[in-house]
């Protein structure tokens, strides 16, 4: 388990009132609930950067093979050659 380190941050009266609400009725540390919220939202982040970086490598490089063909399951693909 990774060490847990002090993180303070301001924000909105609201949030923070919605915040403990829900995390009051439903029984979750808030603690909890705020660190896999950032977590989610930095994976889906990247995930974003990763996608726009791929639509970028498709327009500079219209010669390459589509993604597609790099998705096929096992029993699409061409069997291997045996050389026996």
């Amino acid at each position: 388990m990774a060490k847990k380190v002090p993180y303070a941050l301001k924000i909105s009266a609201d949030t923070r009132a919605r915040l403990r609400q829900f995390c009051d009725e439903r029984g979750v540390l808030q603690s909890h609930l705020v660190e896999e919220a950032l977590a989610e939202k930095l994976d889906r982040e990247e995930l974003l950067e990763d996608t726009l970086e791929f639509k970028r490598w498709k327009h500079e490089e219209p010669h390459r093979r589509p993604f597609e063909q790099y998705r096929r399951t096992g029993s699409e693909r061409t069997p291997k050659r045996s050389y026996r």
